[in-house]
């Protein structure tokens, strides 16, 4: 049994002296390095630049639409009594401008006679 101990040892020793010395033999030899490529050198072409003036004309034709409509409806009965302008399509109004004023006497006159 201790014959056989010795051998595994002396080839285990073996293995590794071969793998020493193959490592030394590789490390030993020399890598051709590859050529860099060369870089080519970019073409730029220049152009003077002139401040002018450019006039710009788009001609289009289509179908314009309002960006925001608003449903107007009655929430009190009464008489119409005064408009600040004609209601059809494309009026404009300033902002916080009386529209329309609804009379409304008697409406109130109906709501106090239900409340007493």
């Amino acid at each position: 049994m201790k014959a056989r101990q010795i051998i595994i040892s002396l080839v285990g020793i073996g293995i590794i002296a071969l793998a020493m010395w193959y490592s030394g033999v590789l490390a030993a030899t020399e890598r051709p390095i590859p050529p860099k490529a060369k870089r080519a050198t970019p073409t730029v072409f220049v152009q003077t630049v002139k401040n002018q003036n450019t006039s710009i004309t788009v001609s289009a034709s289509g179908t314009l639409e309002a960006r925001d409509q608003v449903d107007l409806f009655s929430e009190v009965q009464g008489l119409f009594d005064y408009s600040s302008g004609s209601f059809k399509p494309g009026t404009y109004y300033k902002k916080g401008s009386i529209l329309l004023r609804v009379n409304s006497d008697e409406a109130r006159a109906t709501l106090r006679s239900q409340k007493s």
